[in-house]
């Protein structure tokens, strides 16, 4: 008797630099990096699991922690059916901030299930928020509490299984078998992780993309599994080069003092003229306050204003700046910034391109 799926889709929310994507990377690929690498708007990644009497495929969002992003990140709660809150044992705002996590997803997702994550657990020297703390916290909160390193892969599959049974447990509780050890189980598909940053877009199976579009419509899906044909073998599409150069170092400048010539004393020649009284003292010099306004680094933008442009001057420009860059406009980066140009979050869009075009 074949077993059922189900599909879910679970944001991760937290601050910046507290692990989200080293997380997911880690549960989905197998790997760690000590490189921090900021994430621009979401990430999205596939993991399948199986917990004994079902199958769960897990459809994991990282989203940008960044404050200026919070203005597009409620588009990406729609239809999600849990959530993962993480902060870092090692910095207290994370673990301060998780009060406003909490208000924003419960706002835009509504009250459902979710755990909560204390990450960096493996820098012991450095850690200012216990795990009694974080527990009466998760208590009160309503949310199930886990540590893990993602660098030391402790905990991290367990914290996505715990997850997947704690939104079927909402559900439908006779379908969680407690006494079984989780084990993750071999995805039908390799792990699929659009990064948005820098990677080009993963294509999606007829499946995938219909889960998603059942999870964006907040259902969730019941399926019986299907057998999985073998992925064509697609060439990677070259992603273009920037050349890099960088200024050698300069010796500082020493500004000479500076020397004010005595001037001699002028030669004074008889004038008929009435000797006006001197007028009163100019000052010597005066400091002049000139506002330097930053210019883009977007060779699209360089040498205008983006908000004096029109709207389909400057939605030009950007598409322009998103091809030269290796973005796609119909992937999850591209649908991220061309929803930021239809609510005017122009300033926003100019950022995210510019830090992709450093990461390039």
């Amino acid at each position: 008797m074949s077993k059922a799926t189900y599909i879910f889709k679970v944001p991760v929310a937290g601050d910046g630099a507290v692990g989200k994507t080293s997380l997911i990377v880690r549960y989905t690929q197998g790997t760690f990096t000590d490189t921090y690498k900021m994430t621009i708007g979401t990430s999205f990644a596939v993991k399948t699991v199986d917990l004994g009497n079902v199958i769960v495929k897990l459809q994991i969002w990282d989203l940008a922690g960044q404050p200026h992003f919070g203005g597009v990140r409620p588009l990406f709660y729609q239809g999600s059916t849990g959530v993962i809150y993480v902060f870092s044992v090692i910095d207290r705002a994370s673990f301060d901030h998780l009060v406003g996590w909490l208000e924003e997803t419960r706002k835009n997702a509504g009250n459902i299930p979710g755990i909560l994550i204390g990450n960096k657990t493996d820098l012991l020297d450095q850690r200012v928020v216990s795990r009694e703390e974080a527990e009466s916290f998760a208590t009160q909160a309503g949310l199930r509490y886990v540590e893990t390193s993602a660098k030391m892969d402790e905990n991290v599959g367990d914290s996505f299984i715990m997850m997947a049974k704690t939104i079927i447990g909402s559900k439908w509780p006779d379908q969680v078998e407690e006494e079984a050890e989780p084990t993750p189980a071999e995805p039908e598909t390799p792990p699929l992780v659009a990064e948005s940053a820098s990677d080009e877009e993963s294509t999606l199976d007829p499946e995938d993309i219909r889960a998603i579009a059942a999870a964006n419509a907040g259902d969730v899906v019941f399926e019986e599994p299907k057998p999985v044909a073998p992925e064509p073998n697609v060439e990677p599409i070259p992603k273009p080069v920037v050349e890099v150069t960088t200024e050698p170092e300069r010796e500082p400048i020493v500004e000479p003092e500076v020397v004010v010539p005595v001037e001699p004393p002028p030669v004074i020649t008889p004038d008929p003229t009435p000797i006006q009284p001197p007028s009163a003292p100019q000052p010597v010099h005066e400091d002049v306050v000139v506002e330097v306004k930053k210019e883009s680094s977007l060779v699209e933008f360089i040498g205008v204003d983006p908000q004096d442009l029109s709207s389909d001057d400057f939605e030009k420009r950007t598409i322009h700046a998103m091809q030269r860059l290796g973005v796609s406009e119909v992937g999850v980066l591209g649908t991220f910034l061309r929803s930021l140009i239809r609510q005017g979050q122009r300033d926003v869009v100019i950022e995210s391109l510019e830090s992709l075009q450093e990461e390039r």
